[in-house]
């Protein structure tokens, strides 16, 4: 049976090189994309277009997060690995429009709402 992962903050650092790591042991992996700008993302795409997946995904958005796990359960039917990677520091405050700080939203809420939706799957 396939194995596979959903990796998030896999745009660069630990999460972009994890996904690497599972896509090298044979896992099909779904990869959360925050920055499609970003190039290392989608050069391993170029490498692995059979078995990596590339999500649109913001972890502090409620709307993204059900939209990647949508996405997901369209695709597969389980998932075997989650790997709730993304974070942010910033060392200067950076405030959102709501009046929460980034790193809070991020770091602190994010972690909560994708492995909500996707229990199901897992």
């Amino acid at each position: 049976m396939e194995q596979i992962a959903f990796v998030t903050g896999a745009d660069r650092g630990l999460g972009l090189a994890l996904c690497a790591g599972l896509l090298e042991q044979g896992w099909r992996v779904f990869a959360g994309q925050f920055m499609p700008d970003w190039p290392e993302l989608a050069t391993l795409f170029g490498q692995h277009p059979d078995h990596l997946t590339l999500v649109p995904l913001d972890v502090a958005s409620a709307e993204s997060a059900r939209a990647a796990a949508q996405t997901v359960g369209e695709t597969v039917d389980h998932l075997d690995l989650l790997i709730n990677n993304a974070g942010v520091f910033r060392s200067e405050a950076a405030w959102t429009e709501d009046g929460l700080d980034v790193r809070f939203a991020v770091n602190t809420f994010a972690p909560m709402l994708l492995p909500d939706r996707l229990i199901p799957l897992l």
